[in-house]
């Protein structure tokens, strides 16, 4: 499959694969750089630290991992643009390092028509993000809403916004400790 042969749900089938088109070169200085920003733990700053950590040397955060997984994700043909996240399980079996080039390899393992929204499907799928030895970084169950072709359903082409939430009638009060007794 190719960005250009898949744009929405009608043209997605299971079984289909998709692979990123290059691969993605993990650098130190951006494992602690994301990390100072998003997520300090020490196995993610200071390369002597991380020795002692669960990591046994420097490691990427698994939020890290997963946004350049993402980038891949876009890179992958897989149409990115017509669906949105429902539901996701995540792992990350082994550490992203620097001098990992990560790739990622996505099949559809499930689709099905949704039940009350007729211009939508969901899909199910798996992908991987793995290094350049084959080491899995990241592995992610996902289902995912995508959009039909709205020229061969004969549908809008611009989805209805979501219905916002009603407002509660009455504001909810911020809630007070009693004053200490004595």
């Amino acid at each position: 499959m190719t960005a250009s042969t898949v744009q929405w749900f009608d043209d997605i089938e299971v079984g289909d694969r998709f692979e990123s088109a290059t691969a993605y070169r993990v650098t130190e200085e951006e494992i602690r750089e994301f990390a100072r920003r998003y997520d300090p733990h020490p196995g993610h700053i200071d390369p002597v630290t991380a020795q002692a950590t669960v990591f046994g040397g420097l490691a990427a955060s698994g939020w890290h991992t997963s946004a350049m997984t993402m980038k891949l994700f876009w890179e992958s043909g897989f149409p990115v643009g017509h669906s949105v996240g429902a539901d996701m399980d995540l792992q990350w079996p082994t550490p992203t390092r620097p001098g990992d080039e990560l790739t990622l390899v996505l099949e559809i393992t499930d689709k099905r028509e949704s039940r009350s929204k007729p211009d939508r499907g969901v899909v199910t799928m798996q992908w991987g993000t793995r290094n350049q030895d084959g080491e899995w970084r990241q592995r992610c169950r996902c289902t995912v809403v995508m959009f039909k072709d709205p020229a061969k359903a004969g549908t809008p082409t611009t989805p209805a916004a979501p219905a916002v939430p009603a407002t509660p009638a009455t504001p909810a009060q911020p809630r007070r400790k009693p004053a200490p007794r004595g």
